[in-house]
């Protein structure tokens, strides 16, 4: 995401399993200068909208650091629901205590 002609953020989606479900699993990061003012929000629901259009998955899926307060604000702001913390296998090889949040597709916000 572009904030004029700098990048402000990044954010992917990819197919994933997740509790048994095919799932889009999302990740995003904020370049320093423009955390806190919306960017990964609103990237967040461009994407949401893209991944809601594929028709491909009821659920989009994060799971950000329980320290990660930036990326779970997102997350919150963005509409998921909090299901828990789960351990979740991040960077490979190494098990994290991660907050597990889903947004439902099925659902307008």
């Amino acid at each position: 995401m572009f904030l004029g002609d700098e990048v402000a953020a990044s954010i992917s989606y990819w197919r994933s399993e997740w509790a048994g479900e095919n799932v889009f699993e999302a990740g995003w990061a904020t370049v320093h200068e423009f955390q806190g003012r919306g960017v990964a929000t609103a990237a967040v629901r461009l994407v949401l909208d893209l991944a809601r259009e594929r028709h491909e998955a009821r659920w989009v899926v994060a799971a950000p650091s329980r320290e990660n307060a930036g990326s779970n604000g997102v997350c919150r702001s963005a509409g998921f629901r909090f299901f828990g913390e789960r351990d979740v296998e991040y960077p490979p090889g190494t098990t994290m205590l991660a907050n597990d949040w889903r947004y439902d597709l099925g659902e307008r916000q």
